[in-house]
């Protein structure tokens, strides 16, 4: 493992005896004699380093856990977040992948209940601190006043999905090339004759 990410790791492994607590409540004391279940909820969108590196570090947090994710569906992320990459399908499937997965719930219901966490006799469920503020109450609310919400803080260099769609789209002229010297065509990708001529002459004067 590259030493900065084994840093960055280590530096975020709370201990048993010192958890990380939620802004204005207690996390519960992890349980003995068994794994801990913990649960992580998210889109996992062109599964990147930061979804990886959470992981881990969910994975790792006590010495012996239980790691179940669940896996938005395509529709309630698309009303909430915007559309997909990659379909809700594939996006379980390469989350199940992961080393530091032991179980995947596909199709998950994009809001976390008490019902649900009992359902799956979940401990805590891992993310980066939340609260209130003006218009918007904290979901996960209830979750913390039952002691169950385990802090993972959030680090810059973790990346996102929103990172790389932007890349992408900030040189998207260079893609565009790329994909049709790999053989996709300007109706694959949607792109008009006329649009492509103009990339050209863009990148000519950039070149110029």
């Amino acid at each position: 493992m590259d030493t900065d990410l084994e840093n960055n790791r280590n530096h975020l492994l709370p201990t048993a005896s010192k958890l990380i607590h939620p802004a204005g409540y207690l996390t519960n004391p992890p349980p003995t004699g068994r794994p801990v279940r913990i649960f992580v909820h998210g889109v996992f969108d062109l599964f990147h380093t930061g979804h990886l590196q959470f992981l881990e570090v969910a994975k790792n947090i006590f010495l012996e856990t239980y790691v179940i994710v669940g896996v938005t569906t395509d529709s309630d992320t698309l009303r909430v977040k915007g559309p997909t990459v990659i379909n809700a399908t594939d996006r379980a499937a390469i989350v199940k992948g992961c080393k530091f997965v032991d179980e995947v719930i596909a199709n998950c219901e994009p809001v976390l209940t008490m019902e649900f966490m009992d359902k799956y006799c979940i401990d805590y469920f891992a993310h980066a601190d939340t609260m209130d503020s003006p218009g918007w109450q904290d979901p996960y609310r209830q979750i913390k006043e039952d002691g169950r919400f385990l802090v993972i803080p959030r680090i810059k260099d973790w990346g996102s999905t929103t990172e790389i769609i932007s890349q992408i789209i900030k040189n998207q002229d260079d893609y565009l090339l790329r994909q049709l010297k790999n053989g996709a065509t300007l109706a694959d990708m949607q792109v008009s004759w006329l649009k492509l001529q103009w990339i050209k002459i863009r990148r000519h004067l950039k070149r110029a």
